[in-house]
């Protein structure tokens, strides 16, 4: 399988990080230890599942003149083996015209969105090919760090939304 056929090259001195299937998919013979012999859920499994979502989703959304979205993206797959959803593929999407950008309401490059939401909303009501801008602990940066990564996702798994965007 060809993982970077439709893969932007990476900007000058950076180096992109390899891309790379995940493993087989689960068999459902390999769930047995969770559904049980035939496919229920064990009780104590039912009783989180009515509290837990799961990450399913992740999308990064950027524009190919973007400099912030390769270390976004290299955050966000930290981030995801922190937040212990290791599994998950990060789903890249080149937005690449203002009209695109409108109907996608995509606010600024990089945009993180889990399970259909932005991980950091916005009330600016904007969108275009710009940058985006984050508040980060070291002041204002184009990406996110892998902590603000981590809550959002987990934020996302507990099915709240994360509130105070910090994007302009």
């Amino acid at each position: 399988m060809n993982l970077t056929a439709n893969r932007p090259p990476a900007p000058p001195g950076h180096r992109l990080p390899e891309l790379r299937a995940r493993g087989p998919p689960r068999s459902a013979s390999s769930d047995r230890g969770r559904w049980g012999e035939k496919g229920a859920r064990q009780p104590e499994t039912a009783a989180r599942a009515s509290v837990h979502h799961e990450v399913v989703d992740v999308e990064l959304l950027y524009f190919a003149d973007c400099p912030s979205w390769y270390l976004t993206r290299e955050r966000l797959d930290q981030a995801l083996r922190t937040a212990g959803h290791p599994e998950v593929e990060v789903r890249l999407r080149a937005v690449e015209t203002d009209q695109q950008a409108r109907d996608l309401r995509f606010p600024g490059s990089p945009t993180v969105r889990v399970n259909g939401h932005d991980a950091f909303p916005t009330t600016a009501g904007t969108y275009g090919l710009t940058c985006r801008v984050y508040t980060t602990p070291d002041g204002l940066t184009g990406s996110p760090t892998v902590d603000q990564l981590v809550h959002a996702l987990r934020d996302a798994s507990q099915g709240s939304v994360s509130q105070g965007d910090v994007s302009q």
